[in-house]
């Protein structure tokens, strides 16, 4: 594998790697992805759904309910 692609898949987090992220549960998450309660950005490939680590640090910072100016 190329440097390019190595960093590509390191950046693609399967449905644990993301929950481990957002210190949720693996099983919340799959209930907010498939209720839409939460708009968690991923995409499917596959029947597998994927997160980018990029996508989820982004989210995350639309949840801050006081930001700091």
């Amino acid at each position: 594998m190329t440097t390019a692609t190595t960093e590509r898949k390191s950046e693609l987090l399967d449905r644990l790697e993301a929950a481990a992220f957002l210190r949720l549960s693996p099983s919340t998450l799959a209930n907010w992805q498939s209720t839409q309660r939460k708009k968690i950005p991923c995409f499917k490939l596959g029947k597998r759904i994927f997160y980018r680590e990029a996508d989820l640090q982004k989210w995350l910072e639309l949840q801050i309910m006081n930001p700091v100016n």
